[in-house]
């Protein structure tokens, strides 16, 4: 037996014209549809999307303030909405704006000097992107064309470049990810699927680096931080949502320090961290 919304959700997209733009209800009503179908709670889309629960809910009856592109979207795309729906949601709300999950392509524009002076070690944090070093060579080319770069070929060389300091001798890097990354496609299917592998192989090297997976039920809080590096405990560089600051302040390099600690107590590795990367592969097929 169809629900009512899948019903109502027919009602709007059987004929649907490309200039016709949804009512905040119709809108809500899809969300509510597609994440049923997906078997997802509100909870679980509300951390997956880095949006509160309570904001999903108002979305869902119709009764959000606003709608944002940015987060309709990254709502849309977890919940694996047909492309062409997604346009229109987009046209609903007005000129599409770039996802608000990319804030940090200063960040990962900006690093590889300091990565290549760090001696020892590397460590990294990222809550809602794949950091640089482990993005596949399709993954880092559509994040670089949504930000449209310009010296596209340049900017990819340099990425492979970085990356080759994996292997260097006498450097480990330690790279947490917190699961919600893995549901962040800002790309295509195909593209996130071989990203997702990318992070299985990395999970499992046999070297002295580290990647781990922080788990959804550890209860990050998005908002309250950003993507970060530190350099051989000496240098810190932070990219917030509009701007990077790095410092070599002593005492503040520290606390970073310790919140880097305090997020690896969280993190889960090898087989278990694994299993988190399959079953975002198992949703995303």
């Amino acid at each position: 037996m169809l629900c009512w919304h899948c019903i109502f959700i027919c009602s709007i997209f059987w004929n649907m014209n490309a200039t016709a733009r949804l009512s905040k209800r119709e809108i809500g009503a899809l969300v509510r549809t597609y994440r049923q179908k997906v078997g997802l709670k509100g909870t679980e889309l509300a951390s997956l999307a880095h949006i509160s629960q309570s904001k999903i809910s108002k979305i869902e009856t119709g009764y959000a303030g606003s709608l944002r592109p940015d987060e309709l979207t990254r709502i849309l795309n977890i919940l694996k909405v047909p492309e062409h729906i997604l346009q229109q949601v987009v046209i609903s709300l007005g000129p599409a704006q770039p996802p608000a999950i990319l804030p940090v392509y200063q960040e990962l524009e900006g690093n590889s000097m300091l990565e290549a002076r760090a001696k020892k070690t590397v460590r990294a944090f990222g809550v809602s992107l794949v950091h640089v070093l482990l993005q596949t060579y399709r993954y880092r080319q559509a994040l670089l064309t949504l930000h449209d770069v310009k010296d596209l070929a340049g900017e990819m060389k340099r990425t492979m470049l970085r990356q080759d300091q994996l292997w260097e001798r006498g450097k480990t890097f330690h790279i947490l990810l917190a699961e919600s990354v893995l549901y962040t496609c800002f790309s295509n299917q195909e593209i996130h699927l071989a990203q997702l592998d990318r992070i299985s192989r990395a999970l499992d090297l046999p070297t002295k680096s580290q990647v781990g997976i922080i788990p959804l039920e550890a209860g990050l809080a998005p908002r309250d931080l950003g993507h970060f590096t530190i350099y051989d405990e000496h240098t810190v560089l932070d990219a917030l949502q509009s701007r990077e600051i790095e410092t070599t302040d002593p005492e503040i390099v520290t606390t970073y320090v310790q919140v880097f600690d305090q997020l690896e107590s969280l993190a889960l590795y090898g087989q278990a961290a694994i299993d988190r990367v399959e079953r975002a592969k198992s949703h995303f097929r």
